[in-house]
């Protein structure tokens, strides 16, 4: 179990790198320098460093059954989504900053209701059966 854990991290992490990297070498010197011009913007870090890379962080430590590495990708998400949303508003775009705040609220909800891990224990997230057939079983043991 603890190498298909360490598979899934290193694969959460490895491609959106090299997808990154690939679609950075495809562009024209003009584009690349544009991009990295908009990686130094802070407002752009909040936002895709909340957003993505905190996702990325929480989904890790669901993986790999670290409680506090899920929390602290759920707060990067959170100050992403809110980052996000004060950019809409600042941009007079209220309809989308709206949106983008219902669904952060609607995915803290959840996060708080079902991240607890009082209902399931952590270990049985993903268990895989070996027997006659392959099984697949969320949440708890078949």
């Amino acid at each position: 179990m603890i190498f298909l854990q360490v598979i899934l991290i290193i694969l959460i992490w490895a491609i959106p790198i090299f997808l990154f990297i690939k679609t950075y070498k495809r562009m024209d010197k003009k584009e690349q320098q544009d991009a990295k011009e908009e990686l130094k913007n802070p407002l752009f870090l909040l936002i895709f460093g909340g957003g993505c890379i905190g996702f990325q962080v929480c989904i890790t430590g669901s993986i790999s059954e670290i409680n506090i590495i899920q929390h602290i990708g759920a707060g990067l998400v959170t100050i992403g989504i809110l980052t996000g949303c004060m950019a809409l508003f600042k941009q007079r775009n209220a309809k989308k900053g709206l949106a983008l705040m219902i669904v952060g609220i609607i995915g803290a909800i959840l996060y708080i209701n079902f991240g607890k891990g009082d209902e399931y224990d952590k270990r049985d997230f993903l268990y895989i059966a070996n027997s006659d057939h392959f099984t697949i079983s969320l949440y708890s043991k078949p």
